[in-house]
């Protein structure tokens, strides 16, 4: 709850009640919502979590508009027809789930919402982007390794609401924002996309908890919590600032797609590089 609780004051001091912030700021707060049911519950059902998720990224994309495009560079970003709703549901969800996969160790997530909180700003020239940033800096403070305070579903769930509304907070095209907000949270993304993508194809039951991300990889060949959360950050700061470089200097947005991916290739092979030599003492 208390990264919630910092980035909602937050916001209620600088002013966040206009129609427009409060609109957008339904979703991170009806996540968190859905994270403290699940919390005390006990536990609630993957369908129920997924409808609730679904009917949250509705609304959001009804109370302000959604894809035009694909979230891609010139030339792939291709209009979107009758796609473009369930598309934009589609990042909401993934998004939120991704990022509560990542919950895994200290300091990893909230570091990232510091850097992805930032990169956001200095973009798009608005202020939500700083007060996620300092919410999350303020809970990185404690959240470090080793840890005082921990996210659980309810600041996961939130923090990764706030990524996925930050392309439908600003007006005109939300697809070009899209693809800024993929690249700025790439790490997160990467990461839980690529080990959910590998248990698909080995046949995995991926409802079933695990221990085979990159990130949790690194910790049991012997990496710490600190040391995988920094080098992560220093990924994520190295994209999010070619990113930005690109788009201030009116270049393809394709230098930094391929950096990113390229980056993150780099990161499988030291995971298993780092396991080859694990397994031979």
């Amino acid at each position: 709850m208390a990264i919630v609780t910092a980035c909602t004051l937050g916001f209620a001091l600088a002013g966040g009640t206009s129609l427009d912030w409060l609109g957008w700021f339904f979703a991170p707060m009806s996540l968190a919502l859905l994270g403290w049911l699940d919390d005390w519950k006990g536990g609630i059902s993957g369908g129920f979590r997924l409808l609730a998720q679904c009917l949250v990224a509705f609304v959001l994309i009804w109370f302000t508009s959604p894809l035009s495009h694909l979230p891609l560079p010139d030339p792939a970003n291709l209009a979107l027809t009758w796609v473009a709703w369930p598309l934009s549901a589609l990042w909401l969800v993934a998004v939120v789930n991704l990022t509560n996969f990542m919950d895994g160790i200290d300091g990893l997530v909230a570091s990232q919402g510091v850097i992805a909180g930032i990169a956001w700003s200095l973009y798009s020239g608005d202020g939500p982007g700083y007060l996620f940033a300092a919410g999350c800096a303020g809970f990185l403070l404690l959240n470090w390794h080793p840890a005082r305070i921990f996210m659980g579903d309810v600041g996961s769930f939130f923090v990764g609401g706030m990524i996925a509304v930050l392309p439908f907070s600003v007006s005109g095209d939300s697809s070009a924002s899209l693809l800024m907000t993929a690249l700025f949270w790439w790490m997160p993304l990467s990461d839980a996309s690529f080990t959910l993508l590998r248990r698909i194809v080995k046949g995995e039951k991926v409802w079933q908890a695990h221990r085979s991300h990159l990130y949790q990889r690194l910790v049991i060949c012997g990496w710490s919590h600190a040391q995988v959360s920094l080098l992560y950050a220093l990924l994520g700061i190295s994209i999010a600032t070619i990113t930005l470089v690109c788009k201030h200097t009116d270049r393809q947005m394709w230098l930094p797609l391929g950096t990113a991916c390229a980056l993150f290739t780099l990161l499988v092979s030291l995971v298993e590089h780092r396991e080859r030599r694990c397994s031979k003492g």
